[in-house]
């Protein structure tokens, strides 16, 4: 998880809604539209790239910053 960027960007004054997997993430994107996405590629349920894929696939993801990380070797 991205929990010390989360941290970092919630205390620089950001708006941060989180999700804990990739489906609670696409909700979450829906819901609130965000202009960025900060995402790992690990998640559960639904993985990164799908994630990456179905935000892509919606007309705002077009213009959507998504910035993918992994902790994986």
């Amino acid at each position: 998880m991205l929990r010390v960027p989360a941290m970092l960007l919630a205390s620089a004054g950001h708006d941060l809604h989180l999700a804990h997997d990739g489906e609670q993430s696409l909700a979450v994107a829906n819901e609130y539209r965000p202009n960025e996405v900060l995402l790992d590629i690990g998640l559960p349920k639904l993985g990164g790239h799908e994630l990456s894929r179905r935000l892509r696939q919606q007309d705002r993801g077009k213009a959507l910053i998504l910035i993918a990380s992994t902790g994986s070797d």
